[in-house]
């Protein structure tokens, strides 16, 4: 596990499933390198592996993010800022948010590892109304997949949740959306 290669895992991603829907994404430039491998990557998220985690939380993965997670499941951003028009308890222009939370069981903060989407439920009284993915720096604020308008199995959006102060900001109409919006923070005025 700890011999995770990033070049091994976009080139598995490609030959085995081939890029749908960010073929024309840049990766290379949106991972960071920081506390990538031991913290937050786990290997290639196989079909079985996602199944289970689906049945597990009771919610259908995006395929957007299940593409994603297939070039690197899971790791620390280096495109971390996104951009808001409403203010948070923190910031008025933007969320940074630190990493992506792999799919599956074994890393802390992998979505059903131990400190994944139904420990940040239970333990931080978030609302139960989705999947948590990415982290922020903001302390116990979370971006996360939103299925309250949709059922399990559609597609989310994605939100951003402020337990401070009980408040939940729509960022994405969906995971792909959200991505494609996230920007180097040195391109941001913080």
């Amino acid at each position: 596990m700890d011999n995770i290669n990033k070049e091994e895992m976009y080139q598995n991603s490609m030959s085995n499933n081939g890029l749908q829907i960010f073929k024309d994404f840049d990766f290379e430039n949106f991972w960071s390198d920081i506390f990538l491998i031991e913290t937050y990557t786990e290997e290639y998220p196989t079909n079985e592996l996602i199944e289970s985690i689906e049945q597990e939380l009771g919610y259908k993965l995006p395929e957007s993010y299940i593409e994603f997670m297939r070039v690197q499941n899971g790791g620390s951003l280096q495109k971390c800022c996104y951009p808001i028009e409403k203010s948070t308890t923190w910031v008025s222009s933007h969320i940074l948010v630190s990493d992506f939370a792999a799919i599956g069981r074994e890393k802390n903060c992998s979505i059903c590892g131990p400190m994944g989407a139904k420990y940040r439920i239970s333990e931080w009284h978030l609302p139960n109304t989705g999947i948590y993915f990415c982290e922020t720096s903001g302390g116990f604020e979370v971006v996360m997949f939103d299925y309250s308008k949709c059922d399990n199995n559609g597609e989310p959006e994605v939100v951003y949740f402020d337990p401070e102060v009980n408040e939940t900001i729509f960022l994405a109409k969906n995971f792909e959306e959200f991505v494609r919006n996230l920007v180097d923070c040195q391109e941001t005025e913080i």
